[in-house]
């Protein structure tokens, strides 16, 4: 007896193929882009709770859990401190602030806020430099910055400009910039980037601040800063990031 076989033929099968490598060209870019994200969330929420447990070893070590005032004296340098405050990250490094710090040439990169914000000078896109700081570099290639208030953590009025909602710097009938001022007692500022030197280097995305006190750290209060992407991380919502995809580069025009 003849027996008939079916098959597909050699059109079939490329018209197929042509379809699945349509699919995954373009479902592939997004799947990319979530499992970078995922990567990136686990990082942040690593590092902050590697700051939480370094500053609590530090407490311990003066005899004062839940008090970060020993670690941040009136008057400390900010360097004495990091170069203290590294010692309780596992195998992490000093690197000093400035763009010749030996070591740390790779460290020297700038930073994009969440949204765009007008330079001091007016003329450009304001920034930030990871260099600026006195760093403390983890085994995992994460970078954390810091500059201490030398207050002791206690209160003292700071003083800073003013933005409108566009980014744009604010200013008065004559064209003065606007002033704000708060009483706040911060022991540090702090700086945190997940990734070190690779990109995005955007606050919001790999790079978030953080304000040191007495008795905790919490998110820092310019959403410039990434405080909104923070927030929603240490939340765990859903498409936690909120940030501007802009260029340094660019011009604008506010």
């Amino acid at each position: 007896m003849k027996k008939n076989y079916t098959a597909f033929t050699l059109a079939e099968v490329l018209i197929t193929l042509g379809i699945i490598g349509v699919v995954a060209a373009m479902t592939l870019p997004a799947l990319v882009n979530k499992y970078k994200e995922r990567e990136l969330i686990t990082q942040v929420k690593k590092t902050y709770t590697s700051i939480n447990q370094a500053l609590a070893l530090a407490q311990v070590k003066y005899g004062t859990p839940g008090d970060n005032s020993s670690l941040f004296a009136a008057n400390k340098a900010t360097v004495a401190v990091i170069e203290e405050l590294v010692k309780y990250f596992n195998g992490a490094r000093f690197c000093e602030a400035g763009t010749n710090a030996k070591g740390c040439k790779d460290l020297n990169y700038t930073i994009k806020y969440a949204t765009l914000q007008q330079s001091i000078s007016g003329d450009g896109i304001r920034i930030t430099n990871m260099a600026a700081y006195p760093r403390i570099v983890l085994n995992n290639g994460a970078v954390i910055g810091l500059n201490s208030t030398l207050n002791g953590c206690a209160e003292v009025e700071e003083r800073g400009e003013s933005y409108n909602p566009d980014g744009s710097l604010k200013k008065d009938e004559d064209g003065n910039i606007v002033y704000w001022t708060r009483t706040s007692a911060r022991c540090a500022a702090m700086v945190f980037d997940v990734n070190g030197n690779k990109l995005p280097n955007q606050f919001g995305r790999d790079v978030y601040g953080l304000d040191v006190y007495r008795d905790r750290i919490s998110n820092t209060t310019w959403g410039a800063m990434g405080t909104q992407s923070l927030n929603n991380i240490l939340m765990d919502k859903k498409d936690p990031f909120v940030y501007d995809n802009y260029n340094i580069g660019d011009t604008f025009e506010w």
